[in-house]
């Protein structure tokens, strides 16, 4: 009984194989967006752009990183705005960003968390 089991079991997933392998070997093509800037698929949330600040992807553009990203904006030397505004000069993020408040106060909600975490 358990060999016809088996062999029942065997024999299904050997049937079923061509079946699965055409779908685990499709290629799906992406159409590239219109604007080369930003895609409106990705925008950086508040909280990547905030990350990726803080763990220094924006050093050339004169945003410190770690430690010294965190004494910088708790000193008052960067603020949200310019993390936005460098965030939207490396295409993290549309130029839209810069005027909208929801984002900006979330940027600086994530700041003032890190700020306070360090604390």
């Amino acid at each position: 009984m358990n060999r016809l089991i088996l062999g029942s079991l065997a024999f299904l997933l050997v049937a079923m194989t061509p079946a699965i392998a055409p779908a685990q070997t499709r290629v799906i093509s992406r159409v590239n967006p219109p604007n080369p800037r930003v895609s409106d698929s990705f925008q950086a949330t508040p909280f990547q752009l905030v990350f990726l600040a803080y763990r220094g992807h924006f050093r050339d553009q004169g945003i410190p990183s770690y430690d010294a990203f965190l004494s910088a904006y708790g000193q008052g030397r960067i603020s949200e705005a310019d993390i936005v505004s460098v965030g939207i000069e490396a295409n993290r993020v549309s130029a839209g960003m810069m005027t909208n408040k929801r984002y900006l106060r979330a940027v600086k909600s994530y700041l003032d968390s890190l700020v306070a975490g360090r604390s």
